[in-house]
C-alpha cells in the first residue's frame, strides 16, 4: 500500500510540474494593463471648428488660382466664418463664369450672388463630414506618434459610439515620463510656410501703423516664439500654399552651427508648389511657422524645392520630439484635456504580488488536500 501512495505522490507531482512548465509562457509574455503597470489615462477632446476652418481657407486658396487662371475679375476673397467666405466686387458681365467655374470645381459649398457679391459656404452634410474625418484622423495620428514613442500595448478609442461624438480615449501603461507624453500627444504639429508682409514689430499697433491700423484683406498677425525668434508680431498671409501635409520625410539633424534642428523633405506636389511660391516670390520673407508662431524668418534667394532645414533653439530632445510629431502627421485639429488620470505603479504592483501569494497557496492546500484524500482512500 505504501508503494502505491509513493506513486501517486510521485504522478501527481509530475503532473502539477507538467502544467506549470504549460503554463509559463515560453516567449511571449502577457502585456500587463494600466490597472497593473501603472500609466496615463486620457480623455481627449478634438475642437472640429479647427477642421472646418482649415477646408475654408484651403477653398479660398484655390478659388484664388482658378479666378487667377480665367482671368475673373474680383477685388477680395473675405471669410466671415470658419465655413463661410465670399468674393468681392465681381465683374457682374463674368456672372456666367464664376457659376459655371462654382459648379464644377465647389460642389461642396452652397452660394449665393447677390449684387456683385459671391458668398458660399459649406454644405451642412460636409460640414458633418469633416468633423466626423478630423476624429479619426486625430485618432490615428496619435495612435501614430505612440507608436513612434515606442509604447506597447496602448488603447486608443473613440469615446461612445456615435459619430458625433469628438472625444478620444487615451490610456498608456508603463509610461515614465508623462508630461513629455503629453505635450507630444498634444502639439497639433501644423507647420506652415507663409509670406511675411511686415514685422516683427514690439506690439499690433505699431505692426499695424502703415495700415490705418487695420489688418489687410487676405492677411494675419501672428506672435514669433520668443524661445527661438525675437518674439514681437509679424503680418503674414493668411492661408499657407505649403503645410506639414506636404512633407514626405522630416530627421532631428544638425545646422551649419552644430546646433540641434530638423531637416524636412516634401513630397512631390509638395515639392511642385514650394517651388512655385519660392520662384515667384525671390527677395521676400518666407516665414516658417510652426502651430501658430513664427519659428524662422529667411530671405528667399533662389528657387527651393524638395527639402529644407527648420532651425531654433532647440534642444536635441526638442529637435527629436518635433520630427516625431510630423512625421507621425500633424493634427486636423488641436485637442484639449478634458480628464487626466496617472495611475502609479505600486498598486499594481501590490495586486500582483497578491494574486502570486493566493496562487501559491492554493497550490498548496490542493498539494496537500489530494494528498490526505487519497490516502485515507487507500
Amino acid at each position: 500500500m505504501k508503494k502505491d501512495l509513493r506513486w501517486k505522490v510521485i504522478l501527481t507531482a509530475l503532473v502539477i510540474v507538467f502544467a506549470l512548465i504549460l503554463a509559463y509562457p515560453p516567449k511571449d509574455k502577457i502585456e500587463l494593463g494600466l490597472d497593473l503597470k501603472g500609466g496615463m489615462h486620457l480623455v481627449l477632446q478634438v475642437v472640429t471648428d479647427d477642421a472646418l476652418n482649415y477646408e475654408t481657407d484651403q477653398a479660398i486658396m484655390r478659388l484664388g488660382e482658378r479666378l487667377k487662371k480665367k482671368d475673373i475679375e474680383h477685388k477680395a476673397i473675405t471669410k466671415s466664418t470658419i465655413s463661410k467666405f465670399s468674393l468681392q466686387e465681381i465683374n457682374l458681365e463674368q456672372e456666367g463664369q464664376i457659376k459655371e467655374l462654382l459648379d464644377d470645381y465647389f460642389r461642396d459649398w452652397d452660394y449665393s450672388i447677390i449684387g456683385s457679391t459671391v458668398s458660399l459656404s459649406l454644405k451642412p452634410n460636409m460640414a458633418r463630414y469633416y468633423r466626423d474625418q478630423s476624429v479619426k484622423q486625430a485618432q490615428e495620428t496619435i495612435r501614430n506618434r505612440v507608436d513612434e514613442l515606442g509604447l506597447t500595448e496602448p488603447t486608443i478609442q473613440r469615446q461612445g459610439l456615435t459619430t458625433g461624438s469628438d472625444r478620444i480615449i487615451v490610456e498608456l501603461p508603463g509610461v515614465e515620463n508623462p508630461e513629455r507624453v503629453k505635450t507630444i500627444l498634444k502639439t497639433t504639429a501644423l507647420l506652415e510656410w507663409k509670406l511675411v508682409k511686415a514685422g516683427p514689430a514690439p506690439d499690433r499697433e505699431t505692426l499695424l501703423a502703415d495700415f490705418g491700423g487695420k489688418v489687410p484683406e487676405d492677411q494675419q498677425v501672428i506672435r514669433g516664439d520668443p524661445r527661438r525668434t525675437k518674439g514681437g508680431y509679424y503680418l503674414v498671409t493668411q492661408v499657407a500654399p505649403v503645410t506639414g501635409k506636404d512633407l514626405r520625410d522630416a530627421r532631428p539633424s544638425i545646422d551649419e552651427w552644430n546646433n540641434p534642428a530638423v531637416l524636412f523633405s516634401f513630397n512631390a506636389d509638395g515639392a511642385r508648389r514650394f517651388a512655385k511660391l519660392t520662384s515667384e516670390n525671390i527677395n521676400k520673407r518666407l516665414g516658417i511657422i510652426l502651430d501658430g508662431k513664427i519659428q524662422e524668418v529667411a530671405t528667399i534667394e533662389d528657387r527651393i524645392s524638395d527639402s529644407g532645414v527648420l532651425r531654433g533653439k532647440f534642444t536635441q530632445e526638442q529637435a527629436e520630439d518635433i520630427s516625431l510629431v510630423l512625421r507621425a502627421g500633424a493634427l486636423p485639429a488641436s485637442i484639449k484635456y478634458l480628464e487626466e488620470r496617472t495611475i502609479g505603479p505600486s498598486l499594481g504592483a501590490d495586486s500582483i504580488r497578491k494574486g502570486l501569494t493566493a496562487i501559491f497557496m492554493a497550490l498548496i492546500l490542493i498539494m496537500v488536500f489530494m494528498v490526505i484524500y487519497y490516502r485515507l482512500s487507500g
